[in-house]
């Protein structure tokens, strides 16, 4: 004869909140799916916290009160947290009905319920950008609005985030409705400007005091790599915009040119033999007009930054053939260093001249020669010394934030460097051509 089994009967109820905030187990799901059994022990539990909110924080906390949960776990290196977007609105809902886990004595048939928590766990990600044309140009208003109701934000750098604003907007839309000339000059921009992360990357590299891994890294220009030389536009005065220690030549390099300058005086010792040496094409017309201004000075700077300029004027001249040879192909006085830098910054991963590098070669030109020239060159000087379009040499004129002036009286045309440095905004020159019938 067996013996009858107790029949089950509730003998205790456990509940949360009162005076002692008793908080009850917390049952946690996620947003996406079920979680896996497996790898349960594999979360790491970044955060865990609670708050019993009362409508008076001085009365006790009532008993069954439910409490608001603040829970993030970490797996794989995605936290799962319960403020994410994706399912807050369902974690602010008040629940109507409790949720209890019920412990049963086979024994005795005694059961004890205690009140627990449900709660939905997101994943913390970041949405890719809209591409939405219409929501973009909403965010660029409330964007505007922020920085017009924030005081702490006024004046010029107020007026620098509306411009950065609307920049963005013309480029997202020029890009979905616009032409594809149109779109190319926004890529083309992009490419131009300079990515702190890779202009901290150069300077490091070109500082005595770097770590022997980092001047063993390439120089060689990446996709989003800034084609105009590291540029302050911060500076207070012309000086401070282009240095020579801001990642466009290191001392070492600057010891080589100065000696190399030293030994074209003693070489180059009168004006005719300067001349000759432009005539035959084995100096470039800007490169010869400086070194008749330099050449009684031995230890001359501008020289010395000259000769680098050269360099690179030689290389943007080099046809095909040339190209293949490699540094030797350059002209010899130039220390055999700078000409494999330039090949190592002026290439692609292929070793070949593209756009992008020309184009970063021929600021480096501008820049250089304005160096020289003490902020101010002949605009006939560039053109004639650099094979190649007219207004691509303007335009990147302006990506270096110089300026190109005529002299009324004179009838020169010169490019000079002086502050508030001149931008490239290529939505103008879309403007321009819509205008066009």
């Amino acid at each position: 004869m067996t013996s009858k089994k107790p029949e089950p009967t509730i003998s205790e109820v456990s509940r949360q909140g009162g005076r002692s905030k008793h908080l009850g187990p917390i049952l946690v799901d996620l947003g996406h799916g079920k979680i896996n059994p497996d790898v349960v022990s594999s979360f790491e539990v970044q955060k865990v916290s609670y708050d019993f909110k009362s409508s008076n924080p001085r009365d006790e906390v009532p008993i069954g009160a439910s409490p608001v949960l603040d829970v993030e776990l970490k797996l794989d290196e995605l936290v799962y947290s319960s403020e994410a977007p994706s399912v807050k609105q369902i974690n602010s809902n008040e629940p109507y009905q409790k949720t209890f886990l019920a412990i049963r004595n086979k024994k005795t048939g005694k059961i004890r319920l205690i009140e627990a928590n449900s709660i939905t766990l997101g994943a913390v990600v970041k949405p890719p950008p809209s591409t939405n044309p219409i929501l973009i140009e909403e965010e660029m208003k409330r964007s505007d609005n922020d920085i017009e109701s924030n005081k702490a934000t006024t004046g010029p750098e107020s007026e620098k985030k509306k411009a950065e604003n609307r920049l963005a907007m013309n480029k997202n839309l020029v890009r979905e409705f616009g032409q594809k000339k149109g779109k190319r000059i926004y890529e083309q921009n992009d490419r131009m400007q300079i990515n702190p992360d890779i202009l901290d990357d150069k300077l490091s590299r070109a500082a005595m005091t770097v770590e022997k891994s980092s001047l063993e890294q390439k120089d060689t220009p990446e996709d989003n790599a800034p084609i105009a030389p590291p540029c302050n536009r911060e500076a207070t005065n012309v000086q401070q915009v282009y240095t020579l220690e801001n990642g466009i030549l290191n001392s070492d390099e600057i010891i080589k040119l100065k000696a190399a300058a030293t030994k074209l005086c003693e070489e180059y010792t009168t004006v005719e033999k300067i001349q000759h040496g432009a005539q035959t094409k084995y100096f470039s017309d800007l490169f010869a007009k400086i070194l008749k201004k330099e050449y009684k000075e031995f230890d001359s700077d501008n020289l010395a930054i000259a000769i680098y300029m050269e360099a690179i004027i030689n290389f943007i001249n080099m046809k095909a053939r040339e190209v293949a040879k490699g540094p030797k192909a350059m002209q010899p006085f130039v220390p055999i260093e700078l000409r494999q830098k330039v090949f190592r910054i002026f290439t692609d991963e292929q070793k070949n001249i593209v756009p992008a590098t020309r184009d970063s070669a021929v600021c480096y030109v501008i820049v250089l020669a304005l160096m020289a020239h003490r902020n101010c060159v002949e605009f006939s000087d560039l053109s004639s010394s650099i094979r190649g379009k007219a207004d691509q040499l303007k335009k990147l004129i302006r990506v270096t934030g110089a300026r190109i002036i005529t002299d009324v009286p004179t009838k020169t045309t010169c490019v000079v460097l002086k502050l508030p440095l001149d931008t490239y905004d290529p939505s103008v020159v879309v403007k321009g051509r819509k205008g066009r019938k």
